[in-house]
C-alpha cells in the first residue's frame, strides 16, 4: 500500500479558535482501490458550528476503484461523513485509513457494493485508535481546503 501524505492539520496542539483548519487530503492506495479522506466543513449536526463547543470537525472518506487502464473511478454509496475529529494527529488519520482500507478493500475488489459496510465503518471514531479526549472545537469559517 502507498500512503499519500502532507503536512495534514496544521495545529496538533490545542487549537486556537482564532485560526483557520487547513486540512489537506490523504489517501491510502491498495490493490485496484483507493480511500481517501478529506474535511469539508461537516460536523456533528451537520455544518461544523464554530459557536458550539460541543461540536468539531469530522473527517469525510471516500473509495476510488482502479479501472483496467489504471484510471480510477468513484465506488457507488462509498463516500461518508465519519464520527473522527479532523484535528486528530497524522498518526491517526493514517491509521484510519488503513483501517478503512482494510475495511472496504476486499469488497471492492470483489465489485460488490459497499454501502452498508460504509455506513457502519461512518461510525468510525478516536475510541477505535484509543485516543478519545477533550473534542477539539470546530475552526471558525472559513476553511480553506489543499487540494491534492
Amino acid at each position: 500500500m502507498r500512503l499519500g501524505t502532507g503536512p495534514g492539520p496544521l495545529d496538533e496542539k490545542e487549537p486556537d479558535m482564532s485560526e483557520t483548519l487547513v486540512f489537506e487530503p490523504r489517501t491510502l492506495t491498495g490493490a485496484a482501490v483507493r480511500v481517501g479522506s478529506c474535511y469539508l466543513g461537516e460536523g456533528r449536526g451537520g455544518d461544523c458550528d464554530p459557536q458550539d463547543p460541543d461540536d468539531e470537525p469530522l473527517l469525510r472518506f471516500d473509495v476510488e476503484r482502479q479501472g483496467a487502464h489504471g484510471q480510477w473511478h468513484p465506488v457507488a454509496d462509498a463516500s461518508y461523513c465519519t464520527q473522527l475529529n479532523a484535528r486528530q494527529p497524522e498518526a491517526v488519520l493514517d491509521r484510519a485509513l488503513a483501517y478503512l482500507i482494510q475495511g472496504v478493500g476486499p469488497e471492492v475488489a470483489a465489485g460488490d457494493s459497499i454501502k452498508h459496510l460504509g455506513e457502519k465503518l461512518s461510525w468510525l471514531d478516536e475510541t477505535v485508535f484509543g485516543t478519545a479526549g477533550t473534542p477539539a472545537p470546530c475552526p471558525p469559517t472559513p476553511v480553506v481546503v489543499v487540494a491534492p
